[in-house]
């Protein structure tokens, strides 16, 4: 008898990573630009959000991640935020306000070992302005999760 290990798929987003002008002092953070892709946000039994990424040749999704530094000799120490939403492959400026934030599908996830505070969350409160000129793309947001502590409440990048 053999056993047949299962192979990994090649992934054929291309993924960019930009500049960024927002993380704070105790992290490191990333900018990622994965194109050609779509953010599906879903809901489990228990009501939690999840999200997954499906191919779309229209769309692309524009990820924000903070890790904190900790002491890795302590177990469940890790902190990490994230911001992802989607954006079309072809605009020239969005901007959009609170409620309007669902038409980028805009959510904030918050993984750390913190009782009642950590899961994801839609974004329903906040500001971003996009700007895309030649193959440039610059963004803004500010945001605000209620009853949510969290370190990123602006981020500011470029995608070139």
């Amino acid at each position: 008898m053999s056993c047949n290990c299962a192979k990994n798929q090649v992934n054929n987003s291309i993924v960019k990573k930009t500049s960024s002008s927002s993380c704070p002092n105790d992290g490191k953070c990333t900018t990622n630009l994965i194109e050609n892709k779509s953010l599906n946000i879903k809901t489990d039994a228990t009501g939690a959000i999840y999200y997954e990424l499906t191919d779309n040749s229209k769309t692309s999704i524009i990820k924000f991640e903070y890790n904190k530094t900790v002491d890795t000799t302590f177990q469940d120490n890790s902190y990490r935020e994230e911001v992802l939403f989607e954006i079309p492959n072809q605009f020239d400026e969005i901007n959009l306000k609170d409620d309007k934030l669902e038409l980028v599908k805009m959510i904030f996830g918050k993984h750390c070992f913190c009782k009642g505070q950590a899961g994801i969350f839609t974004i329903i409160k906040g500001k971003l302005n996009l700007k895309k000129k030649e193959k440039t793309t610059s963004f803004n947001l500010e945001f605000e999760i209620l009853n949510i502590d969290h370190k990123i409440k602006k981020i500011s990048g470029t995608i070139k």
